[in-house]
């Protein structure tokens, strides 16, 4: 995004990048867009649910097969409305969706080979509801918690696993404290891109439109990034000596959903969800 918007711009607007959560976290950085501090932001959809709750309609445990999936639902008709739902709820415009890879279920102790398997742990997950009717819906126990905070929550035993990609266990060095990895890939962990619009109203129109133009191509490439580095990632775990195991029966897991799904369409609304389900199964 930096390398089109400044050239386009010829530097009239010029885009400065603050990696590694080096502004805060998430979930205060999402609110912030309201008022333009900072001016954009990758957020996940768990902390947009929280002003939007549709937003969990794009994240449904174990029903999307794959990552291409779940983006073109986030790039069909359900995403449209989603981004209008998200621009009123907080002060934004959002440029595009993007996604982190896929979540996983890893754990300290046993690997997690079936539905029973999570039943009891105490297991950390996102801001989203519906990660956390998940984890009730096979039976453990949920704990939302920021991402960079679960290092810290596993050693000390206040939690006993967690859901994260690949990536944030590499980044944020979770294998030191976690040995199995159960490929669940239960979520495909969609991202937006957003902007403040009390950021763009300070634009020449000229200048809003170059902006907007940027963010699906940005979105993009890190959707490419994200592919590319997840690979990468799940060879140095195995450097790392993490244990892991591809899940015995996807559908057995599904077949438990039924709760979080129900949950889901009271928050949401019924339509919402039984799109996603009839798309999943396309």
């Amino acid at each position: 995004m930096k390398e089109l918007v400044d050239s386009r711009t010829s530097e009239r607007v010029q885009v400065t990048t603050f990696p590694d959560g080096q502004l805060g976290t998430n979930g205060p950085m999402t609110n912030s867009i309201k008022t333009g501090s900072p001016d954009a932001l990758v957020t996940d959809l768990g902390h947009l649910s929280a002003a939007v709750p549709e937003a969990d309609v794009l994240n449904p445990p174990f029903l999307f097969k794959d990552l291409e999936q779940t983006l073109r639902f986030c790039n069909g008709p359900v995403g449209d409305e989603l981004k209008l739902k998200i621009n009123e709820a907080i002060v934004c415009e959002v440029l595009g969706f993007t996604i982190d890879g896929s979540s996983d279920m890893w754990s300290t102790k046993r690997p997690i080979r079936t539905p029973a398997g999570v039943a009891g742990r105490k297991m950390g997950v996102g801001a989203s509801k519906i990660q956390r009717d998940t984890i009730l819906a096979l039976r453990g126990i949920p704990t939302s918690l920021e991402i960079d905070a679960r290092l810290t929550a596993l050693q000390s035993a206040l939690l006993d696993g967690t859901t994260n990609t690949p990536a944030d266990v590499v980044e944020l060095k979770l294998y030191q404290v976690m040995k199995h990895l159960t490929l669940t890939r239960h979520y495909s962990m969609p991202n937006a891109l957003v902007i403040s619009r009390t950021f763009m109203e300070k634009l020449a129109r000229e200048d809003q439109e170059i902006v907007r133009a940027a963010g699906q191509p940005a979105a993009d490439a890190h959707v490419q990034a994200a592919v590319a580095s997840e690979a990468a990632n799940l060879a140095l775990l195995q450097e790392k000596r993490i244990q892991t195991f591809m899940v015995e029966d996807r559908k057995a897991f599904a077949d438990w959903m039924e709760a979080a799904y129900k949950k889901a369409t009271g928050r949401i609304e019924a339509d919402p969800i039984e799109q996603a389900r009839q798309f999943a199964a396309a």
